[in-house]
């Protein structure tokens, strides 16, 4: 269990801003599942979701350097909030998953070839000696904008991707697992990538006429 408190190059949650807003986000509960929930939801709001930039910079995988921006991906926020879970000395890891996007936009997936998000990034925290699943991905902003209910944690069960939305269409579908890590699995990330999308690696490919922003090493 050591393995998932630990500091670690990429959740580096003893970095001192991130350290002392994750202590001070726990400080506002006794109970560590009001804690969880309590950090939970503020990763969740206070990063905007943001699909479109995805770097390929292994520091900007860095805990630290998330905490310093407004928006992330999901893979983004899961390191967030794995940090600052860990920080506050509650068991948590990274995992990697493949969704299907049901209402992905036609130009992305036209462009993408594909409306399969991978990596999708996920948390597991350990709570009486079970882990529970949790994704911090799209802020209530977004979801009221999605046509989707707000992602709530209780602390107690899994609180994942939707399957429908609010009018019972088809939303995301868990498609394939690649397990869970101690720290954040980058050279999987990138592989993953590249093979699932490789219309974004192809000389002259307009990034910007889609809206995407790949920053690489």
């Amino acid at each position: 269990m050591e393995l998932f408190l630990k500091n670690t190059e990429l959740l580096d949650f003893d970095e001192k801003n991130l350290s002392e807003y994750a202590l001070a986000l726990g400080s506002k509960h006794i109970n560590l599942k009001d804690k969880a929930v309590h950090i939970f939801n503020s990763v969740r709001d206070n990063w905007r979701y943001n699909a479109y930039k995805t770097s390929l910079k292994r520091k900007d995988f860095k805990a630290s350097n998330i905490f310093k921006r407004t928006e992330g991906h999901c893979v983004d926020k899961a390191i967030l909030l794995t940090a600052c879970l860990r920080r506050n000395n509650i068991p948590a890891r990274i995992c990697f998953s493949k969704v299907k996007n049901h209402i992905a936009s036609e130009k992305f997936e036209a462009f993408m070839g594909t409306n399969v998000m991978v990596p999708h990034g996920v948390v597991e925290l350990m709570f009486d000696n079970k882990w529970i699943r949790v994704v911090p991905a799209f802020n209530k902003t977004l979801c009221e904008k999605l046509n989707v209910e707000v992602l709530e944690f209780d602390g107690e069960h899994d609180a994942i991707f939707q399957s429908y939305d609010k009018d019972e269409n088809l939303f995301m579908e868990y498609i394939e697992d690649y397990g869970h890590f101690e720290d954040v699995p980058y050279e999987l990330f990138v592989k993953l990538l590249k093979e699932n999308y490789p219309k974004l690696f192809e000389p002259g490919v307009n990034l910007e006429s889609l809206g995407l922003k790949l920053k690489k090493n």
